[in-house]
């Protein structure tokens, strides 16, 4: 929590920062001053309703000023200026009113949109009288907004009577560093890459700047406030554009809206919906017509992601009519277009500077950072120091690092060292130096040790200079033995006498060479009497002075009390001294005897425990209190949006973006960030009646109750009516809602008239909402009663969260319903490598638009690092509505600490069956800190699991050939052995990861390469509507990829295969050899008796293929068919007790899936119930069940070895199935199965071959150290722990296949001389025989082969 606290604490400050550069680096810019001074009768500058208003100007100081005569509002006043990229506007001028006691309303408009609206009279505290004209007050105003158009309209208009305006200022706060468009907080780093229509006046639209209508193209040009536009009488403006590379587009225009009520603005991106603008119309309170009723509304989509070089925007405004111009048509316009680019990771700073943050247009670190995002950097190099204001790195004078412009640094700020603030400096007493080194001193000064040593008067340094020679010794020879020293000492002492001089002498001896012994004490480098280099187990001190032994080293040398290898404090040692935790009271020896109040004394250690009812001193604690409600995990429970609050409840450290006041955290009403309960909406300004005030939900003017788009439901009935049309209320005319008029003919007839949708009922009009009869013209639904809360409201409105069912003249019915939403849920363990998230849906969703899901979905993981990222469909998401599923699969590159993955998804692309869209796009998990292998022991992995590779390899190819030449009991062991090896990773135990790396190669051997070229999985996904079969969780850690979540027909595909095959094999043997056949080749035999070569081909024939398949037909049902079953067995148990008793037949699949799960099930219980009946019966016919005889020994519990071994393979698999979720479980059982096992196999002898015997006996053994050893990963371990005990069980796979190899390589070698042995035997009888009954032949032979040798 602490670390949460202060990366939220880091966060603000940054941002705090960052406003606090913004605002202060940023200064305005004075751009435009009186732009209305020059006024002219025929300017294009302001709108007389008639010639009875007048207009003046007149020069006061530097300022022309303006004054306006006129009557009611019939004078308007306006200007489009043109601007620099910027991100506020701000207007300063002053406003002129008559010195009367008359109140005037005075109006400024932006954009056409009301910033300023005031009544001004003499109460309001001016600035005093105009000094040109004394009869007029002045009243200074200054106007603030956000704005980033090239262009901006402004307009002003007052009540009748004299008023006018002076010192008029116009300034923007501008981006900076060339920044082409930012806001107040931040700039958009993005490229410039189309203008349109951003001129003040143009004449002519080009063909390839022309937009067009959805039919035709749009070249007509209209003019309006002085300015022109691009117009159209459609309700939309569309065009298309080619690209060059990037990855985010952003686009900013004005949309110019001509006779329309209020309305909706969408903007598609390449036929999709990515925003919505609610235009709100306001009137220009103007007594005539400018440009007819015209609104100005901006638009903008900013940092949307895009990386197609086509890009097509389209914009519909859905037009409205308006109810005060009906014979006025509406239509739209377009002007100050801007589209941008975001380059992908490049940067464009036209120089070729490096280290600037950008080199050769690619983001490049400044000088000193170690850590840069697109050329920002966010920390230093060792050696530099981090200046957060300019993100920029600066050199650490006193580290003992040169860098930048340092010329030395001695590691201190000591003066007349040589170094002083970085840069060289004299010694003390020094008349010149170089480089820091002194080369003449001063008077009665002399060189000594690198350092000006005072010498004394002028004996002392005639003395000094006879003895030069002895103090040169001394320097150079400091070393030698204090003995030798002493005698020279006394030869000087002989040549003089004087005492002062050799007393001083004899001082500076001791000096000297005290200095020098500890000064080059473990030395390792030294030059003039300087250690250049300490020895590997030292170090230099501060002032570099002499070596001192290393610190947190793990070794304890010389004055070292302790070394623990870190830097930690109060963990009893701290710098290589003896420490105590400082919640110790009392400790000896680094033992704590006594512990702070709240602190358990443990171990001679203090511990805090959370939750003994006891506060901890000087710790995390902010309360332990079991009987307090407020306190959890001993800290108090704050507010939702509160960090860290005190025991009082009161608020400390806020969320963003909410503030402190009065100890509670209140939301920011203005900001445009709706916070949500505080805040029903959020439109970043202050404008009442325009569908948001103070961040409440306000109806327009005239209505009081509206729904949430502002579409008023209910006006103040005094003065107002509902315009069921518009949904606007109109102010009402002076007569009642009864409007009797009496007829001149008969004053007793009255005709009365009630508003819409109501109805005259005893003498009065009835509201027809309510009666259970749906009048679709005036209610959008009528339930039959005026109830709200029910879905239908008190006024026939659809109420939010609900759907209701109407239908004209009939019944509402309405339904509750809620929006979706999506879920993330972690599926593996938070040290995993690999993290498998889940995603998921609440409700059946589609998507809008046909395209991959992928398109619509961002994923983040902070902090920065390296990982990849895949995404699994399990249910796809389509145009039609599905419970769509997806497995995400994070696998981490490098060690992080606790990374959170951050998902958004596109607004607007996602709805359910009420077309209702997310309700939240973006969601963040965390992750856990992953446990990583480093890349030396990854190395390492990869070198132990080729090498098992090879092994397993070279195993399979010997038990082949041994196959191929009749040995079929090695094979299928070998199989059996690696099946066995091969589930073992479906144990449910935190396996450290070069271990699960290592189990995976058991999987290599496999049919999967055939069948997915023959694209079975895309068979079941075709049969499964086009989507992944899958199970449901059977584990707490499930993967679509593993077998643990794969319905039957997906893991059993290898078994039907492998049965498909066999008997296609059997048949076709069956063709081959039968009667059929060899009648055929007969008959063509004798047509081709004088044809040596085909005869020969048809004998080969008859004797390799047609023999061999009579014998593999015959085999077949004697001990092929039942060693196909022994082969598959493992894999049919596992696929058929993973799928029960989960059966479902909702689909074909599903029921296909189902039926042959069931019928193995069946198969699988009928085999196993008569298998021992085999061999405990007397059986006859021992050829057709040769299998079960064959290879084993005649004894009754030998005889059932094939019959056990079936058994102990099926108990192997039940236990890893049925148990999966109880590892430990799995360990005792699997080991006691092992234990028999091995004890019926060495009491019985079951097998012949003692090679296999051997192999059998092995294998158990290490599979019951194996499977018992593993109970240690549920113990809590240290990294180093986990490390040991998996290469520990690495060594022990490896053994086994090493030593089955070997075994395998003599059983060969064996049978290969045995082989030949016989060979050679059969061959020698051969030759006895042939001459048995003809000695008088082999006479003969014997003697053509004697003379063959002589010749």
């Amino acid at each position: 929590m602490i670390e949460d606290l202060n990366s939220n604490l880091l966060n603000i400050t940054y941002i705090f920062l960052i406003s606090s550069l913004i605002q202060h680096c940023t200064q305005s810019t004075i751009v435009y001053t009186d732009p209305f001074s020059d006024f002219q009768r025929d300017c294009n500058k302001y709108k007389i309703v008639n010639g009875s208003s007048s207009i003046s100007s007149q020069v006061c100081g530097n300022y022309k000023t303006l004054f306006i005569t006129q009557l009611s509002y019939q004078f308007l006043i306006y200007e489009t200026l043109q601007l620099q990229p910027h991100y506020e506007v701000t207007l300063e001028f002053k406003f002129l009113k008559l010195n009367n006691n008359i109140s005037r309303e005075f109006i400024v408009y932006i954009e056409d949109k009301i910033y300023h609206q005031q009544n001004y009279h003499n109460s309001i505290n001016s600035a005093g009288l105009y000094s040109c004209k004394s009869d007029y007050l002045i009243f200074p105003i200054t106007i603030t907004i956000q704005h980033s158009s090239p262009s901006v309209t402004i307009s002003m208009i007052a009540e009748n009577n004299y008023w006018g305006i002076t010192e008029f200022k116009l300034s923007i706060n501008e981006c900076l560093n060339e920044c082409i468009y930012c806001d107040s907080f931040f700039c958009f780093y993005q490229e410039l890459f189309l203008t349109l229509f951003n001129e003040i006046t143009f004449s002519v639209v080009r063909i390839e700047d022309g937009w067009s209508s959805g039919v035709d193209r749009v070249y007509v040009i209209g003019e309006c406030y002085g300015f022109n536009y691009l117009k159209t009488s459609a309700n939309q403006l569309q065009k298309d554009f080619t690209l060059v590379e990037h990855k985010m587009i952003s686009f900013q225009a004005k949309i110019l809206i001509f006779n329309s009520n209020s309305t909706i603005i969408k903007v598609y991106i390449d036929d999709s919906l990515v925003t919505t603008f609610n235009y709100v119309y306001q009137q220009l309170k103007f007594d005539g017509l400018i440009c007819e009723y015209i609104s100005i509304q901006e638009i903008k989509l900013l940092q949307y992601q895009h990386f197609r070089t086509s890009l097509k925007i389209t914009i519909i405004v859905e037009l409205k009519q308006y109810y005060f111009s009906p014979s006025l048509s509406p239509y739209i316009g377009l002007r100050d277009f801007q589209l941008f680019l975001e380059r992908p990771a490049e940067c464009y700073d036209k120089n070729i500077i490096p280290f600037d943050g950008c080199f050769s247009d690619f983001f490049d670190c400044v000088e000193g950072c170690g850590l840069c995002i697109q050329g920002i950097c966010q920390d230093c190099l060792f050696g530099w120091e981090f200046k957060e204001s300019t993100k920029s790195c600066i050199p650490i004078c006193g580290d003992t690092i040169i860098t930048q412009d340092e010329e030395c640094d001695d590691g201190n700020l000591l003066a007349y060292d040589g170094c002083h603030k970085c840069k060289y400096s004299c010694p003390q007493n020094c008349k010149y130096c170089q480089f820091g080194k002194c080369q003449a001193c001063q008077n009665q000064h002399q060189i000594i040790g690198g350092r000006c040593q005072f010498i004394g008067d002028e004996s002392e340094k005639t003395h000094y200079e006879g003895n030069q020679d002895y103090y040169d010794f001394i320097i150079l020879e400091g070393q030698r033995r204090q003995d030798e020293i002493d005698n020279q000492f006394e030869s000087v002492i002989l040549q003089n006498r004087n005492p002062s001089q050799i007393l001083n002498v004899r001082i500076l001896e001791q000096q000297y060479s005290k200095y020098k012994f500890d000064y080059l004490n473990n030395c390792k480098v030294e030059q003039f009497g300087k250690c250049l280099e300490c020895h590997v187990e030292y170090e230099f001190n501060f002032h570099k002075t002499k070596c001192i032994p290393r610190c947190n080293d793990g070794i304890l040398i010389q004055e070292e009390i302790c070394d623990d290898e870190n830097r930690i404090q109060f963990d009893g040692c701290y710098k290589c001294l003896k420490s105590c935790q400082i919640e110790c009271l009392f400790c000896s020896e680094s033992k704590c005897y006594n512990c702070q109040n709240g602190w358990l004394l443990q171990n001679y250690q203090c511990k805090q425990i959370c939750g003994d009812g006891q506060l901890a001193i000087i710790s995390n604690e902010q309360c332990d209190d079991p009987e307090d409600p407020n306190c959890a995990n001993c800290n108090y429970q704050c507010d939702s949006d509160c960090l860290v609050c005190n025991e009082f409840q009161n608020c400390e450290i806020c969320q963003s973006p909410f503030y402190i006041k009065n100890g509670k955290c209140l939301s920011i009403c203005g900001d445009n960030i709706i916070t949500p309960p505080f805040e029903q909406c959020d439109d970043g300004n202050n404008i009442p009646y325009d569908g948001c005030y103070d961040c409440q939900l306000q109806c327009s003017f005239g209505c009081i109750k509206c729904q949430k788009d502002n579409t008023c439901v209910q006006c103040e009935e005094q003065n107002y009516i509902l315009d069921t049309q518009t949904q606007i209320c109109q102010e009402k005319q002076r007569n009642s809602d009864l409007q009797p008029n009496e007829d001149e003919g008969n004053n007793d007839i009255v005709i009365v008239s009630c508003n819409e949708n109501q109805q005259f009922i005893n003498d009065q009009c009835v509201n027809l909402c309510g009666n259970g009869i749906l009048n679709s013209l005036f209610e959008q639904c009528d339930d039959g009663n005026n109830e709200g809360g029910d879905g239908c409201s008190a006024l026939c409105f659809e109420e939010d969260s609900y759907k209701c069912i109407n239908q004209n003249n009939s019944f509402s019915i309405c339904t509750f319903v809620q929006q979706p939403n999506f879920e993330l849920i972690l599926l593996s363990d938070t040290q995993n490598q690999t993290k498998i998230i889940e995603l998921s849906f609440s409700q059946e969703v589609y998507l809008l638009s046909y395209q991959y899901f992928e398109q619509f979905v961002e994923f983040t993981i902070t902090p920065q690092t390296q990982y990849q990222l895949s995404l699994h469909p399990l249910i796809n998401i389509t145009a039609q509505l599905s419970h769509p599923k997806y497995q995400i699969s994070v696998q981490f590159l490098e060690p992080v600490t606790d990374p959170i993955l951050q998902l958004k998804i596109q607004q607007f692309s996602i709805y359910n069956q009420y077309d209702m869209q997310l309700k939240s796009n973006s969601k963040q998990l965390h992750l856990g800190t992953p446990f990583v292998l480093s890349k030396a022991t990854q190395n390492r992995v990869n070198q132990v699991i080729k090498m098992n590779d090879a092994i397993v390899y070279s195993t399979v190819s010997i038990a082949s050939l041994l196959f191929l030449t009749g040995n079929y009991f090695v094979f299928l062991n070998l199989l059996d052995l690696l099946q066995s090896l091969s589930y073992i990773r479906y144990m449910e135990y935190k396996f450290p990861p070069h271990l699960s790396q290592f189990l995976e190669t058991y999987t290599k051997i496999s049919l999967q390469p055939i069948l997915e070229s023959l694209r079975v999985d895309e068979l079941f996904t075709n049969l499964n509507g086009g989507t992944i079969p899958y199970l449901k969780k059977k584990s707490q850690k499930p993967n679509t990829i593993n077998g643990l979540n794969q319905m039957y027909l997906m893991n059993a595909k290898g078994c039907y295969f492998s049965y498909i095959a066999s008997l296609i094999t059997y048949f076709m043997c069956c063709l081959i050899s039968s009667n059929k056949v060899s009648d055929w080749l007969g008959c063509y035999f004798k047509k081709n008796e004088e044809k040596i070569k085909t005869l020969r081909l048809i004998s080969i024939f008859q004797q390799k293929i047609q023999l061999q398949c009579q014998k593999l037909k015959n085999y077949y049902f004697s001990s092929g068919i039942v060693q196909i079953f022994y082969s598959t067995l493992q894999q049919l148990l596992f696929s058929t007790l993973l799928q029960f008793p989960e059966y479902q037949f909702n689909s074909i699949f599903e029921i296909i899936n189902s039926v042959a799960a069931l019928g193995s099930l069946l198969f699988l219980i009928s085999i196993f119930f008569r298998l021992l009946s085999i061999t405990t019966t007397q059986i006859k016919n021992k050829q057709k069940w040769k299998y079960f005889f064959q290879d084993s020994k005649t004894e009754f519990w030998a005889a059932n070895f094939k019959p056990f071994q079936i058994y102990r393979s099926a108990f192997y698999i039940t236990i890893i199935t049925e148990l999966i979720g109880y590892p430990q479980a799995q360990s005792v059982l699997l080991s006691m199965q092992s234990f028999f096992y091995l004890h019926y196999l060495i009491l019985f002898r079951p097998i012949k071959s003692n090679y296999e015997m051997v192999k059998l006996i092995c294998r158990e053994v290490i599979l019951l150290i194996i499977t018992g050893s593993f109970l240690v990963y549920s113990l809590e371990l240290n990294h180093d722990q986990f490390f040991l005990y998996g290469w520990f069980h690495i060594a022990l796979f490896c053994f086994l296949l090493v030593f089955t190899l070997t075994v395998d390589l003599m059983d060969s070698v064996q049978k290969t001389c045995y082989i030949r042995l016989k060979k050679r035997q059969t061959q020698e009888r051969k030759k006895i025989l042939q001459y048995y009954e003809n000695p008088l032949q082999r006479f003969v032979q014997e003697s053509k082969n004697d003379q063959q040798l002589k010749k």
